[in-house]
Formats: structure tokens, C-alpha cells, sequence
């Protein structure tokens, strides 16, 4: 009896780890998967963190029992190497200071969330003026915002770009207006400051834009020398608090358990439709730019995605480089989502990377130093 119990869990254990091998293996082929169509295969890659530790975990329970069923594991893992290699970063955060070193060139970038405008609606109360206290002590050379936020009404909002031109000492700047209301009294959308002269710029409008932002782009002269700073803000899924709580609560409770994957998963898979052809208007912006790119913003995907690939391709992640751990940028749902990025051109030398986990909006910000050419 004990042995057919033993030969019993051991298959249903092989069965168990054949699972998660079939799912990683589907996510390894993710980047290649036009997550328009693939949109399945994207939303199994929000979950290969958790898939990874599944294989971890039977990868030790198969080496413990000296099986030869330890194979399966082991491969997975070593096929998915592409995966693991953007997921976590072996730099040295901890370094990167608030001052900068001499020679750099800093960038900022962060999507500011209407400088916490929401908040100041429902709550009565702000951490507009601890952004841009933030903001002031960083030393950034450039700044790159999505969702900016700017109001003629004095009366009921500051001004904020007078804050960075005429007070922080960043004459230079480029807004991409989104969307106005109340005949432009409120407008929003993808801004840079530069304490560099901006030569020139431009803005790519994505085709199928549903709630994204505009790629734009400035020209910069430093030193005698161009270079080319952009910055994006991708669809986003548009879950709203109700999404959220049932996402808290799922596995908590029946209702949630049930109705919370009917809610979200038609957000996520127009999502995905949305940013696959985004994601390819960049890449062709990209390949099309003869002077050094550094591009920042909010992609609204993970490091594993269609997304992710297509746009870096041989660019680098200044998190990868210089980063440690998995790099979370937002602030919600769970621990493992980096969605906002800076890529660097390979010509340009990547010195540190810092991340700010303050939480005055739903993401972080992200700083980057660089030596230019």
C-alpha cells in the first residue's frame, strides 16, 4: 500500500511540475508572440515571476529525492534564461547619489500622475509640493513627465511650469498637450525640461490611440553636441478602484474570486492591442534617429513582454546595468511590476541608476546618469 501511495504522488507530482514547464516555456516565446494577437501568451508573462518560483521550488524537491525528474525543472530554467536576464538586476543601487559626479548627465523621468491631482479631488489634500521638492534636490539635467499636469486657474491650482523654468532653472522645455478642459484652463500630457538648449522637436501621435500619451522627442545641444532625449506613456489598461479591490481581494472571497478575472482580462487584452502596434511605432522612430537616443517613460508592460523587446532591442536598460533586485516602478497591485523604463543608446555610457520609492503617485520616479559621447 505505502508503495503504491509513494508511486501515486510522485505522479502526481511530475503532473504538477508539467504545468508550469508548458507555461514557461510559452512565456520564453513571448517577445516573438505580436502580443496584438498572442494576447494569451502576454498575459501568462504577468505571471512568470510566480512561474519561476514554482520551478525553483521543484527543482529542489526533485534534487532532494536524488530524481531524475529534476531534468524538467532544470531545463525550463535554463531556457528561459532571455526571461530571468530582465527580471532581476545585480548592479549596485545603493551607490547612486544624490549628487551627481562630475562629467555626468542626469535624467529624470516619471509619469507624475496629474501631480497627484486625484488625490487633491477626493482627499482634499496633495503631494504636489513634495514632488516638486523632490524633484528640485535631484540635479537632473533633463526631466521627462507623463501625465503632466499644468492649470491657467490660479485660483484653484499653481502654475507648475514656472516652478521648473523660471525657479529650478530649466529655461528650456517641450509640452505635448494631450487633453484640455474648460478652453484650456487644464491641460495634460508628455513634457520635457532641459537645462540644455532644445534645438529641435517632435511628436509621433500613435494611431490607435485610446488612452495613451504622444513619443516625443527634443534635440539637445550639450557640449557642442546633439543628442536626442524621448519619452512615451503607453496604453494603459484603465482598471479603476473597483478593479483594484477585486484584484486585493481575489482568493479572499467567492465574489471577487469569480467576477474579477471577467473585469480585468477584456482591459487587458485591448491593452495589449493598443501597445503592440505602439510599441512598433516606436522601434520604427528608433531605427529611424541617427544621433544617441535616451528614451524614458511608462510602457505599461513588464520587462518580459512584446513590448519590452520590441522597443529595446539593442539599446540598454540603465536598471539592468546599474539597477538591483527587480526594480518595482508601480505602486499597486503587486511587488514585481517594472513598467516604466530608461534606455540608453549603445554609444552612450550608462554611470548609475536610482530609484525613488516615495509615494506621492502611483509610480516611482526613475534617475539615471550618464556620460555622453
Amino acid at each position: 500500500m505505502a508503495v503504491k501511495l509513494r508511486k501515486l504522488a510522485k505522479k502526481t507530482f511530475i503532473i504538477l511540475n508539467i504545468v508550469p514547464t508548458v507555461l514557461m516555456a510559452i512565456v520564453c516565446l513571448v517577445p516573438w508572440l505580436h502580443a496584438g494577437k498572442f494576447w494569451w501568451a502576454a498575459l501568462l508573462g504577468l505571471g512568470f515571476p510566480l512561474l519561476l518560483a514554482l520551478q525553483v521550488g521543484f527543482l529542489i524537491f526533485w534534487l532532494l529525492f536524488r530524481s531524475r525528474w529534476a531534468f524538467m525543472p532544470l531545463i525550463s530554467l535554463l531556457l528561459s534564461f532571455q526571461q530571468i536576464g530582465v527580471l532581476f538586476a545585480f548592479g549596485s543601487e545603493s551607490e547612486f547619489g544624490v549628487k551627481k559626479k562630475k562629467g555626468t548627465f542626469r535624467v529624470v523621468s516619471w509619469n507624475v500622475s496629474l501631480w497627484d491631482e486625484y488625490n487633491r479631488q477626493k482627499k482634499g489634500t496633495s503631494y504636489r509640493q513634495n514632488m516638486l521638492d523632490l524633484l528640485a534636490k535631484s540635479d537632473a539635467d533633463v526631466f521627462c513627465f507623463q501625465e503632466f499636469f499644468e492649470s491657467k486657474n490660479q485660483q484653484k491650482h499653481k502654475p507648475t511650469i514656472v516652478e521648473f523654468t523660471q525657479k529650478m532653472g530649466y529655461p528650456y522645455h517641450y509640452f505635448a498637450v494631450e487633453g484640455e478642459r474648460y478652453k484650456g484652463s487644464y491641460r495634460s500630457g508628455i513634457l520635457i525640461f532641459s537645462k540644455h538648449p532644445i534645438i529641435d522637436s517632435m511628436r509621433i501621435r500613435f494611431r490607435n490611440n485610446s488612452r495613451a500619451e504622444s513619443l516625443v522627442a527634443c534635440d539637445i545641444r550639450v557640449n557642442g553636441k546633439v543628442y536626442r532625449i524621448a519619452t512615451t506613456h503607453l496604453q494603459s489598461v484603465l482598471f479603476d478602484s473597483k478593479d483594484y479591490e477585486g484584484i486585493s481581494q481575489f482568493g479572499k472571497t467567492e465574489k471577487a474570486t469569480i467576477e474579477t478575472p471577467k473585469a480585468i482580462v477584456p482591459k487587458l487584452r485591448r491593452a495589449y492591442v493598443y501597445r503592440s502596434t505602439q510599441a512598433e511605432q516606436v522601434r520604427a522612430f528608433l531605427d529611424s534617429t541617427d544621433v544617441p537616443v535616451i528614451l524614458t517613460g511608462d510602457f505599461n508592460d513588464v520587462p518580459n513582454s512584446y513590448t519590452y523587446f520590441k522597443i529595446r532591442k539593442d539599446m540598454q536598460d540603465a536598471f539592468l546595468e546599474k539597477g538591483f533586485g527587480m526594480g518595482r516602478t508601480f505602486r499597486k497591485i503587486s511587488p514585481t511590476l517594472r513598467i516604466d523604463y530608461i534606455f540608453a543608446d549603445p554609444r552612450i555610457a550608462i554611470e548609475g541608476f536610482g530609484l525613488k520609492k516615495v509615494p506621492y503617485s502611483d509610480h516611482y520616479p526613475l534617475m539615471a546618469d550618464f556620460v555622453l559621447p
